[in-house]
């Protein structure tokens, strides 16, 4: 029982980590805030039917932070990074989704 219990904890822990780098990661990239950053990342994965986790978890891969070449990862979840995201990277379908306006946050 005790490791089931870690296992979930630091299961835990890695998914709030990717999704604070996910949304750092498109801070940086669209020059937005935080909360922004995350209704584009849980917009994007209610959109394509994926868990926010794994969307995060995604956006991290495909930004190359995990060590992973965006090419080695494949799933429903990298698939709509690339779509997303992917011309941010140089990747995907070679267009830039632009963040909804509804998401957008101004720092006047």
């Amino acid at each position: 029982m005790e490791e089931w219990a870690t296992g979930h904890v630091l299961g835990s822990l890695h998914d709030r980590r990717d999704l604070d780098m996910a949304q750092g990661i498109l801070i940086g990239l669209r020059r937005c805030g935080p909360n922004a950053a995350y209704r584009e990342l849980l917009g994007a994965a209610k959109r394509h039917g994926v868990a926010i986790m794994a969307m995060a978890s995604a956006v991290v891969d495909l930004a190359g932070v995990h060590g992973h070449s965006p090419a080695e990862s494949a799933g429903p979840a990298h698939s709509a990074a690339r779509h997303e995201w992917g011309g941010l990277f140089g990747e995907g379908d070679g267009s830039v989704q632009d963040a909804p306006s509804d998401t957008r946050e101004s720092y006047s």
